[in-house]
């Protein structure tokens, strides 16, 4: 069972090695302008693919699920990035129980979103877990674990697809374990739980007035889905990539840009320009170099195409209109 373009590998790597009577995932969803047509989740497509019984079931079709596992007679079932919480009666029809593959290094950030929530918080370490499911969320026995370093400038998408292929080719070595019994079980530390919610809006806003390697941090974990938020100019802007202007470099002005943009005491979200035309961005210590942005209802730009193209002038700035970003709506 899976949803998300996280589990394709997965579910690749077990149809290669094992028996596998069935995919369920979420269904089709609206997409693209207007929302007028319709898109299949990446597991469905694999399935399809590969030639899989599947089933599609939304929220409130638990007993249609359950029903359809139990005409299967599965020995095991494997849940990745699936979406749907799974109820008593489904978790009791597998006779060897059901496993879950999680992006992260459980106990740490469980729930929904949990390599960008990593990555925001600044680990420099995350991994994946396959567990026994339990009826609390992410909360089962550990069976394996397997650890990868995150880079101080790695974003999602480069974290996601390591953890996707790494939590494969555990998935299944857990699999067969779990098959022969001979799989580990080991209980997770309550105490040391924490907590991966789904992304809102809200998470999105960057708080300039915070020290720049949490800047960083928050628009790395947000890069390239769903994107960091600001506001110039009045118009919400997505900050996408960026890196930490050095001490030494300091906040080199271009003529469009004043003195009183640079240095230390200016105000948090202030803008310059670097040497090479970037936009430099106050934080409440240190700075961050804008390297690619996108405007609303724009394309994703360098940080230098986006200075050159609105003509920064002296006291601009980066804000924080929460209105405006709450309800900006992507396009």
């Amino acid at each position: 069972m899976g949803t998300a373009e996280f589990a394709c590998p997965s579910l690749e790597a077990l149809s290669a090695r094992f028996n596998v009577v069935g995919v369920v995932t979420q269904p089709d969803r609206p997409a693209g302008r207007g929302h007028r047509l319709l898109a299949a989740p990446p597991v469905k497509k694999v399935a399809v693919n590969l030639g899989l019984p599947l089933l599609q079931v939304g929220r409130k079709e638990k007993e249609r699920l359950a029903e359809w596992a139990q005409a299967r007679h599965p020995d095991l079932a494997v849940v990745v990035a699936f979406g749907h919480i799974l109820t008593p009666r489904f978790l009791s029809i597998p006779q060897k129980g059901t496993l879950n593959l999680h992006a992260s290094l459980l106990p740490k950030f469980r729930g929904a979103a949990p390599i960008h929530r990593a990555i925001m918080a600044g680990e420099g370490e995350t991994g994946v877990t396959t567990m026994y499911v339990a009826e609390a969320l992410d909360a089962g026995d550990v069976i394996y674990q397997e650890k990868t370093r995150v880079g101080p400038d790695e974003n999602v998408e480069s974290v996601h697809d390591r953890l996707a292929a790494v939590g494969a080719d555990l998935l299944a070595q857990t699999v067969a374990d779990v098959a022969a019994g001979r799989a580990p079980r080991r209980p997770q530390n309550e105490a040391e739980a924490t907590w991966a919610p789904p992304l809102a809006t809200s998470d999105q806003i960057i708080r300039w007035d915070a020290p720049a390697a949490v800047v960083h941090n928050h628009v790395r974990g947000l890069d390239p889905w769903p994107g960091a938020l600001t506001t110039f100019r009045g118009k919400v802007l997505k900050v996408l990539h960026t890196d930490l202007v050095s001490s030494d470099e300091g906040l080199m002005p271009d003529r469009n840009v004043e003195q009183e943009g640079r240095g230390r005491g200016g105000k948090p979200g202030a803008l310059a320009l670097d040497a090479s035309g970037n936009p430099l961005a106050l934080c409440g210590t240190g700075a961050v170099r804008l390297l690619e942005v996108q405007p609303a209802g724009g394309r994703r730009m360098s940080g230098a195409e986006f200075a050159r193209g609105q003509r920064l002038t002296s006291g601009d700035e980066l804000g924080l209109e929460t209105h405006v970003i709450m309800g900006h709506k992507d396009k």
